[in-house]
């Protein structure tokens, strides 16, 4: 794996976990669904990069934030 595809993965991840995290401290519903959705968009990120693809699709980035 080249390290570009290796760093996307770790920040994917760190992302995930992150919002994992805003999901269990969640006060209300608005939150929970806040936090939903953006575990749900780096999930997506994440599966693009195993499959060799460019992290978010419409851009021409190939690395992470």
């Amino acid at each position: 794996m080249d390290n570009l595809k290796e760093e996307n993965i770790r920040r994917a991840i760190w992302h995930i976990n992150r919002h994992l995290e805003g999901l269990w401290n969640a006060q209300n519903e608005e939150d929970m669904k806040y936090e939903l959705f953006h575990l749900q968009s780096s999930m997506e990120c994440l599966e693009r990069v195993m499959n060799n693809k460019k992290p978010y699709p419409n851009m021409d980035r190939k690395g992470i934030f």
